[in-house]
């Protein structure tokens, strides 16, 4: 098994005023393997997708990455989502654990007790402004969902 570590640590110290050229090259190699693909369904050949989606997961949580990590929140949540039909539970565990770490990373963690404090809460407008992609595709996983349920 491969750390996340020294991945983690080259990222992360990658210079501030750089272009963080590696960290986009890093996320966009990792989001494609992370994408479920259509002749893969046996559990040995996902592993390459398990593994992209749990060094994603530790990616989107670094708090060394800061705001650098957000123009790839939108990529790394639709993998998440589409994981969610994988016929292959490691895909789909994976998959269900990446997309909680991107809610936190959009909401932030709970800032009151009160579960409807205004604090804990974003607009749709606000949302879907940060991450313009989402909703078309959000849109359109709704309608087929929607379409499976009429069925």
């Amino acid at each position: 098994m491969c750390s996340i570590f020294p991945l983690q640590a080259l990222l992360s110290s990658e210079p501030k005023l750089s272009s963080c050229s590696l960290l986009k090259l890093t996320m966009r190699e990792l989001i494609a393997l992370a994408m479920p693909s259509t002749n893969t369904t046996t559990d040995s050949s996902t592993v390459p997708q398990v593994h992209a989606l749990n060094i994603l997961r530790a990616l989107y949580r670094d708090t060394r990455l800061g705001e650098n990590i957000i123009p790839f929140v939108s990529d790394g949540m639709q993998a998440a989502v589409l994981g969610f039909t994988s016929p292959v539970w490691a895909v789909r565990n994976s998959s269900t654990l990446l997309f909680s770490t991107l809610i936190t990373r959009i909401f932030g963690v709970k800032k009151g007790k009160d579960e409807h404090s205004k604090k804990n809460r974003m607009t749709g407008r606000e949302f879907f402004t940060r991450f313009p992609a989402l909703y078309p595709f959000l849109l359109t996983q709704l309608e087929a969902a929607a379409g499976t349920v009429e069925r």
